[in-house]
């Protein structure tokens, strides 16, 4: 949907893809709307689409297998996506994708926070280790880089954890998700 008067009225949008994906985050810079895509079957590609008026949308592939993106943003010199079992992409354009490598294929990274060259990512264990109980393992849920994810230092919010929504304030970063996947219980984590 997409609203011209402020959000008063809401119309559909003219065009958009029907693959079997549909938008999960949005992030607007420069001209263009950029959408993760999350997925309705495990057959397909990894998309994201783009708008440059928010009514007419192109699908663009981001790898060739079928996974889940989360987390769209922009860390002020590219377009960021990130989704199930640890991927992360970047782009300079919105158009063109290259995926880079992070240290953990389990994690299902959520959500994404930028201040200055700073690039923080965070989610949890990624829920199809969760169909037969409880994993046997943990993982640092959070991932975070000064250039532009070439690198990554790892830091843990809580075991479990399930990071669903980032937030840096002056000098506080907010996490807000569940205790963990089918849990219930949500929290809440700051940094001190």
């Amino acid at each position: 949907l997409f609203s011209e008067d402020g959000g008063n009225t809401w119309a559909h949008a003219a065009s958009w893809p029907t693959d079997g994906h549909y938008l999960t985050d949005l992030v607007y810079h420069d001209g263009l709307y950029v959408g993760a895509t999350e997925i309705n079957s495990w057959l397909g590609d990894t998309r994201v689409w783009v708008s440059t008026n928010g009514t007419i949308w192109q699908d663009i592939e981001v790898r060739s297998e079928a996974v889940g993106l989360y987390a769209v943003g922009h860390d002020g010199n590219q377009f960021v996506v990130a989704g199930d079992f640890g991927l992360v992409s970047t782009s300079l354009d919105g158009y063109n994708w290259t995926v880079m490598q992070t240290p953990f294929e389990e994690v299902s990274y959520q959500s994404i926070s930028q201040s200055g060259s700073e690039l923080l990512l965070a989610g949890g264990i990624t829920s199809w280790y969760w169909l037969t109980g409880t994993p046997n393992f943990e993982r640092p849920a959070g991932l975070s880089s000064t250039d532009g994810g070439v690198t990554w230092d790892i830091f843990d919010i809580d075991g479990y954890y399930e990071s669903r929504g980032m937030a840096r304030g002056i000098d506080v970063l907010v996490s807000v998700g569940a205790m963990s996947p089918g849990s219930g219980e949500g929290a809440i984590y700051t940094t001190d």
